[in-house]
């Protein structure tokens, strides 16, 4: 999904979180977390080989899915649990923002990209992270090659 849509939906979610409950904290967590969980396809591309060092490579290559490994440490079950649990143990409404914002990314993401399954961190690891068995569809190295 583009970062538009993030935004957006973000924006509206930290907006009922803050006009509802008065935890601007836990807006702007939420608005945060919502937007910035696609940092970690900015982290997988600094390890990909064959780079190149230069933002509009780096646009393409993200929206058309070219990586060799998709990683993507931070669209995870697992790590959506954890931070759940954190919020219920410690029920700090920052906490709570984290979760709720990096629960809308993924909701939203699934509607452009990804099965269920590949926001399993653990599933991703069993399909060696190759973007060609976790996407919907994808330009990675080893289509394009069958192509």
């Amino acid at each position: 999904m583009t970062p538009a849509y993030h935004v957006a939906s973000s924006a509206l979610l930290a907006g009922g979180i803050g006009a509802g409950t008065g935890r601007w904290d836990a807006a702007a967590a939420a608005f945060i977390t919502g937007v910035f969980v696609d940092v970690d396809h900015f982290v997988d591309y600094l390890f990909a080989p064959g780079r190149k060092w230069s933002f509009s490579h780096f646009w393409v290559t993200f929206h058309e899915t070219r990586l060799k490994y998709a990683v993507l440490f931070l669209h995870s079950w697992e790590l959506l649990a954890a931070v759940l649990l954190a919020a219920i143990i410690t029920g700090k409404a920052w906490i709570w923002g984290i979760a709720m914002g990096g629960s809308l990314h993924m909701i939203v993401d699934l509607f452009g990209n990804w099965t269920v399954a590949g926001y399993s961190l653990c599933y991703r690891a069993s399909q060696r992270f190759r973007p060609e068995k976790l996407f919907k569809e994808t330009n990675s190295p080893e289509t394009d090659a069958k192509n």
